[in-house]
């Protein structure tokens, strides 16, 4: 079964305060030849590994708290923050509690 991507005009819930987000997973809530929005779920102790992506990205607390680290920095994240981090630039988060983030990744073409 193909994963659902929202299309134009669609209403996406971001966040649901009655959610459980231990029992949450990460979506790719939509894709297009220009960006790609995900919605991450993180767990306290959650690592995403040193990685890089060719386009720009930007990564939105939602709910809880995260470490990220970038240009050789650690830096927590928390609810309402946003943080920029530039095209094919190494960077890693953790999960400091159960986490929500909406990350944005500007997608480059070939």
């Amino acid at each position: 079964m193909a994963l659902h991507h929202a299309v134009s005009g669609e209403v996406i819930d971001l966040y649901n305060p009655g959610q459980n987000v231990a029992d949450d997973v990460s979506t790719a809530l939509f894709r297009t030849d220009d960006i790609e929005v995900l919605r991450r779920v993180l767990q306290p102790g959650q690592v995403v590994p040193s990685h890089e992506v060719k386009g720009d990205i930007t990564m939105q607390c939602l709910s809880g708290k995260f470490k990220l680290k970038v240009h050789g920095t650690t830096q927590s994240i928390s609810v309402g923050q946003l943080v920029y981090i530039s095209a094919c630039e190494p960077y890693s988060f953790e999960g400091e509690e159960e986490t929500v983030v909406l990350m944005t990744i500007v997608r480059t073409r070939e």
